[in-house]
Protein backbone atom coordinates (compact mmCIF):
# COMPACT_ATOMS: atom_id res chain seq x y z
CA UNK A 1 0.00 0.00 0.00
CA UNK A 2 1.42 3.37 -1.02
CA UNK A 3 2.10 5.85 1.78
CA UNK A 4 0.68 9.37 1.67
CA UNK A 5 0.93 12.52 3.76
CA UNK A 6 -1.99 14.81 4.49
CA UNK A 7 -1.41 18.56 4.45
CA UNK A 8 -3.60 20.33 7.00
CA UNK A 9 -5.20 19.35 10.30
CA UNK A 10 -8.33 21.49 10.54
CA UNK A 11 -11.97 20.47 10.34
CA UNK A 12 -11.87 19.59 6.65
CA UNK A 13 -8.75 17.48 7.23
CA UNK A 14 -10.66 15.39 9.74
CA UNK A 15 -13.30 14.66 7.09
CA UNK A 16 -10.57 13.78 4.58
CA UNK A 17 -8.97 11.38 7.04
CA UNK A 18 -12.34 9.72 7.65
CA UNK A 19 -12.48 8.87 3.94
CA UNK A 20 -8.83 7.83 3.69
CA UNK A 21 -9.36 5.42 6.61
CA UNK A 22 -12.35 3.69 4.99
CA UNK A 23 -11.81 -0.03 4.27
CA UNK A 24 -10.39 -0.63 0.83
CA UNK A 25 -8.79 2.77 0.26
CA UNK A 26 -5.45 2.33 -1.49
CA UNK A 27 -3.31 4.76 0.50
CA UNK A 28 -1.80 4.45 3.97
CA UNK A 29 -1.64 7.78 5.79
CA UNK A 30 1.94 8.18 6.98
CA UNK A 31 1.21 11.37 8.89
CA UNK A 32 -0.17 14.89 8.84
CA UNK A 33 1.64 18.20 8.39
CA UNK A 34 0.24 21.40 9.89
CA UNK A 35 1.66 24.64 11.27
CA UNK A 36 -0.26 23.99 14.52
CA UNK A 37 0.99 20.41 14.95
CA UNK A 38 2.28 20.89 18.48
CA UNK A 39 -1.10 22.05 19.79
CA UNK A 40 -3.12 19.35 18.02
CA UNK A 41 -1.08 16.22 18.80
CA UNK A 42 -2.64 13.53 16.61
CA UNK A 43 -5.80 12.82 14.62
CA UNK A 44 -7.51 9.42 14.72
CA UNK A 45 -4.23 8.00 16.01
CA UNK A 46 -2.31 9.39 13.00
CA UNK A 47 0.71 11.45 14.08
CA UNK A 48 1.22 15.09 13.25
CA UNK A 49 4.78 15.00 12.01
CA UNK A 50 5.56 18.71 11.87
CA UNK A 51 4.89 21.80 9.81
CA UNK A 52 4.64 21.99 6.03
CA UNK A 53 8.36 22.71 5.69
CA UNK A 54 8.92 19.01 6.46
CA UNK A 55 7.28 17.99 3.16
CA UNK A 56 10.52 18.27 1.16
CA UNK A 57 12.33 15.94 3.54
CA UNK A 58 9.48 13.42 3.45
CA UNK A 59 9.49 13.49 -0.35
CA UNK A 60 13.21 12.76 -0.39
CA UNK A 61 12.60 9.86 2.02
CA UNK A 62 10.29 8.22 -0.52
CA UNK A 63 6.82 9.49 0.38
CA UNK A 64 5.88 10.98 -2.97
CA UNK A 65 2.08 11.23 -2.62
CA UNK A 66 0.23 13.92 -0.71
CA UNK A 67 -3.30 15.20 -0.22
CA UNK A 68 -4.04 18.85 0.54
CA UNK A 69 -6.81 18.89 3.13
CA UNK A 70 -7.70 22.57 3.29
CA UNK A 71 -11.21 23.88 2.82
CA UNK A 72 -9.86 27.14 1.41
CA UNK A 73 -9.76 27.17 -2.38
CA UNK A 74 -6.97 29.75 -2.55
CA UNK A 75 -4.89 27.87 0.01
CA UNK A 76 -5.25 24.59 -1.89
CA UNK A 77 -4.06 26.32 -5.03
CA UNK A 78 -1.06 27.90 -3.32
CA UNK A 79 -0.05 24.65 -1.63
CA UNK A 80 -0.46 22.57 -4.80
CA UNK A 81 1.92 24.93 -6.58
CA UNK A 82 4.38 24.95 -3.69
CA UNK A 83 4.36 21.14 -3.44
CA UNK A 84 4.18 20.41 -7.15
CA UNK A 85 6.78 17.62 -6.92
CA UNK A 86 4.20 15.41 -5.16
CA UNK A 87 1.64 13.13 -6.76
CA UNK A 88 -1.85 14.22 -5.70
CA UNK A 89 -4.32 11.30 -5.99
CA UNK A 90 -8.05 11.71 -6.32
CA UNK A 91 -9.88 10.30 -3.29
CA UNK A 92 -13.42 8.92 -3.61
CA UNK A 93 -15.40 7.71 -0.62
CA UNK A 94 -16.74 4.17 -0.73
CA UNK A 95 -20.09 5.74 0.15
CA UNK A 96 -20.16 8.10 -2.86
CA UNK A 97 -21.75 7.37 -6.23
CA UNK A 98 -19.59 8.29 -9.22
CA UNK A 99 -20.82 7.25 -12.65
CA UNK A 100 -18.31 5.37 -14.79
CA UNK A 101 -18.40 8.23 -17.32
CA UNK A 102 -17.71 10.92 -14.69
CA UNK A 103 -14.16 12.12 -14.05
CA UNK A 104 -12.43 13.40 -10.94
CA UNK A 105 -9.14 15.30 -11.20
CA UNK A 106 -5.95 14.88 -9.21
CA UNK A 107 -6.05 16.06 -5.61
CA UNK A 108 -9.86 16.17 -5.53
CA UNK A 109 -12.08 14.42 -3.02
CA UNK A 110 -15.64 13.08 -3.27
CA UNK A 111 -17.17 12.79 0.20
CA UNK A 112 -19.73 10.28 1.54
CA UNK A 113 -23.19 10.58 0.03
CA UNK A 114 -22.02 12.68 -2.91
CA UNK A 115 -23.17 11.83 -6.41
CA UNK A 116 -21.59 12.61 -9.80
CA UNK A 117 -23.89 11.64 -12.63
CA UNK A 118 -23.24 10.73 -16.25
CA UNK A 119 -20.62 12.88 -17.95
CA UNK A 120 -19.95 15.12 -14.94
CA UNK A 121 -16.38 16.20 -14.29
CA UNK A 122 -14.39 17.81 -11.50
CA UNK A 123 -11.01 19.42 -12.06
CA UNK A 124 -7.93 19.38 -9.85
CA UNK A 125 -8.05 19.90 -6.08
CA UNK A 126 -11.84 20.13 -5.87
CA UNK A 127 -13.99 19.33 -2.86
CA UNK A 128 -17.30 17.62 -3.59
CA UNK A 129 -18.58 17.58 -0.06
CA UNK A 130 -21.06 15.43 1.86
CA UNK A 131 -24.39 14.70 0.12
CA UNK A 132 -23.67 16.90 -2.89
CA UNK A 133 -25.46 16.08 -6.16
CA UNK A 134 -23.76 17.03 -9.43
CA UNK A 135 -25.99 16.11 -12.31
CA UNK A 136 -25.26 15.11 -15.89
CA UNK A 137 -22.50 16.87 -17.85
CA UNK A 138 -21.82 19.52 -15.23
CA UNK A 139 -18.23 20.73 -15.11
CA UNK A 140 -16.22 21.94 -12.14
CA UNK A 141 -12.98 23.82 -12.79
CA UNK A 142 -9.90 23.50 -10.61
CA UNK A 143 -9.99 24.41 -6.89
CA UNK A 144 -13.79 24.43 -6.66
CA UNK A 145 -15.49 23.67 -3.32
CA UNK A 146 -19.11 22.53 -3.33
CA UNK A 147 -20.19 22.49 0.32
CA UNK A 148 -22.46 19.89 1.96
CA UNK A 149 -25.97 19.45 0.62
CA UNK A 150 -25.59 21.42 -2.61
CA UNK A 151 -27.37 20.41 -5.82
CA UNK A 152 -26.25 21.20 -9.38
CA UNK A 153 -28.59 20.48 -12.26
CA UNK A 154 -27.35 19.36 -15.67
CA UNK A 155 -24.68 21.17 -17.72
CA UNK A 156 -23.74 23.64 -14.97
CA UNK A 157 -20.27 25.18 -15.25
CA UNK A 158 -18.33 26.33 -12.18
CA UNK A 159 -15.11 28.06 -13.14
CA UNK A 160 -11.84 27.92 -11.18
CA UNK A 161 -12.06 28.64 -7.46
CA UNK A 162 -15.86 28.87 -7.16
CA UNK A 163 -17.28 28.24 -3.69
CA UNK A 164 -20.90 27.15 -3.21
CA UNK A 165 -22.08 27.50 0.39
CA UNK A 166 -23.97 24.78 2.22
CA UNK A 167 -27.31 23.86 0.67
CA UNK A 168 -26.93 26.00 -2.46
CA UNK A 169 -28.71 25.04 -5.69
CA UNK A 170 -27.82 25.86 -9.29
CA UNK A 171 -30.30 25.32 -12.11
CA UNK A 172 -29.34 23.75 -15.42
CA UNK A 173 -26.92 25.39 -17.88
CA UNK A 174 -25.89 28.18 -15.50
CA UNK A 175 -22.27 29.39 -15.48
CA UNK A 176 -20.49 30.87 -12.46
CA UNK A 177 -17.29 32.82 -13.05
CA UNK A 178 -13.86 32.34 -11.47
CA UNK A 179 -13.45 32.73 -7.70
CA UNK A 180 -17.06 33.69 -7.09
CA UNK A 181 -18.93 32.67 -3.94
CA UNK A 182 -22.57 31.74 -3.44
CA UNK A 183 -23.76 32.06 0.14
CA UNK A 184 -25.36 29.20 2.03
CA UNK A 185 -28.82 28.31 0.76
CA UNK A 186 -28.51 30.44 -2.37
CA UNK A 187 -30.47 29.53 -5.50
CA UNK A 188 -28.62 30.42 -8.68
CA UNK A 189 -30.95 30.80 -11.68
CA UNK A 190 -28.77 32.92 -13.99
CA UNK A 191 -25.09 33.25 -14.84
CA UNK A 192 -22.81 34.98 -12.34
CA UNK A 193 -19.61 36.85 -13.28
CA UNK A 194 -16.18 36.28 -11.77
CA UNK A 195 -15.12 37.49 -8.31
CA UNK A 196 -18.53 38.24 -6.84
CA UNK A 197 -20.47 37.28 -3.72
CA UNK A 198 -24.08 36.31 -4.43
CA UNK A 199 -26.73 35.39 -1.85
CA UNK A 200 -30.43 34.68 -1.61
CA UNK A 201 -33.22 33.03 -3.58
CA UNK A 202 -32.86 33.83 -6.37
CA UNK A 203 -29.19 34.62 -5.80
CA UNK A 204 -28.16 38.20 -6.51
CA UNK A 205 -24.75 39.86 -6.40
CA UNK A 206 -24.16 41.87 -3.23
CA UNK A 207 -20.42 42.43 -3.61
CA UNK A 208 -18.07 42.71 -6.55
CA UNK A 209 -14.28 42.24 -6.57
CA UNK A 210 -14.89 39.78 -3.73
CA UNK A 211 -11.60 37.88 -3.97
Amino acid sequence: MERLIVIGAGGHARSVLEVLLEPGQEYEVAGVLDEQHEEIGDLYGIPLLGDIALAKELFQSGITSAFIASGSNSERKALSEMLSQFHFPEIISNRALVDKTATVGEGSIVMPGACLRIGASAGRHCIINTNVCIDHESILGDYVHVAPGCALSGKVFLDEGVFLGTGSCVIDRVKIGKWSTVGAGGTVIKDLPANVLAVGTPASVIRENYN
